[in-house]
């Protein structure tokens, strides 16, 4: 990438109900908040790209998220959907193919006090991709263990996943398991992040 080619992003958040207000996104607020927030957002550098000649082009990607996060009762229902629309993007285990295209995540999640089940759904399908044999796509189950919420948790996930050029028969499946510490070191009233978001999408 040229030294001379700055990279710039931009998002804008409407919140229809309580606005998260911290440095990270919480990804849940367990029952402390009510949030339905919609969100776009772009990301460009010039000459950062590849095209479809495998020549140095301009880098560009759009996105729009929803994030919902609602007490019911004791329990909360937690959702969220993410679209991205990527042009001469560069990235994955192949550095010199250009990925243009756009993918979508969906999940969904039900916290019953320390236990919350969860389904989500995601997918990414190259410009000229035909059918589901040219999309990479994952179906997602799994258990988040909150024993003691943002601070100590447990995050169990199943997925069953599709790769670009393949079919279903061919799947592979996909078992992760991420455990979370955060310790309150200078700044006390700081909430505990629970996921960076990444540069375009939200939550």
């Amino acid at each position: 990438v040229p030294d001379h080619a700055p990279r710039i992003t931009s998002r804008l958040v409407y919140n229809a109900f309580e606005p998260e207000t911290g440095y990270f996104y919480a990804g849940t607020y367990l029952g402390k908040k009510k949030v339905l927030s919609f969100g776009v957002c772009m990301d460009a550098q010039a000459d950062a790209g590849l095209n479809e000649n495998g020549q140095v082009d301009d880098y560009s990607a759009v996105g729009f998220d929803a994030f919902l996060d609602y007490p019911i009762g004791k329990n909360v229902i937690t959702s969220q959907f993410n679209y991205a629309k990527y042009e001469n993007s560069v990235g994955g285990s192949n550095a010199d193919v250009s990925i243009n295209g756009e993918g979508y995540f969906f999940e969904l999640g039900y916290n019953m006090g320390q236990f919350e089940p969860l389904v989500a759904y995601e997918s990414y399908e190259p410009d000229g991709a035909s059918g589901t044999v040219g999309k990479d796509l994952r179906y997602i189950v799994g258990l988040n263990y909150w024993m003691k919420k943002h601070v100590f948790n447990l995050k169990l996930q199943y997925a069953n996943r599709k790769s670009i050029g393949k079919v279903w028969d061919e799947a592979s499946a996909e078992i992760t398991l991420q455990a979370q510490f955060f310790f309150k070191a200078v700044d006390q009233k700081m909430a505990p992040p629970e996921d960076v978001s990444t540069t375009c999408t939200g939550n």
